[in-house]
């Protein structure tokens, strides 16, 4: 594929290793799993309950298109942009390997 697949894209797909992006729309905080949307350049937390369940299956639909595994590439984020914080990402990495995720490469 030459252009990354939203999770409408790949309604009904089945493939080997997909590869995952994961965003700062869905983060681990150390606690729970806390659901984003951006406006503008200023983040802040969905409280309402249709699109707070509609972070969590986009991320549900893309995991689940796999028949050997899948690659889950999380950002280092980026310190002089507000919108991409390191800490946004950390945490959700973490997190993942705590459930026994392999990195593929270390910095």
């Amino acid at each position: 594929m030459e252009v990354p697949p939203t999770e409408f894209a790949v309604q009904g797909l089945e493939l080997d290793w997909p590869g995952v992006c994961w965003g700062a729309d869905l983060r681990h905080d150390g606690n729970v799993w806390t659901k984003w949307q951006f406006r503008g350049s200023n983040g802040q937390t969905v409280r309402d309950e249709g699109p707070r369940v509609f972070v969590s299956n986009r991320y549900r639909v893309m995991l689940t298109k796999a028949w050997e595994g899948f690659v889950i590439f999380i950002p280092n984020g980026d310190k002089e942009d507000l919108t991409r914080a390191p800490k946004y990402y950390d945490d959700s990495y973490k997190f993942i390997l705590s459930y026994g995720a392999k990195p593929l490469l270390m910095n």
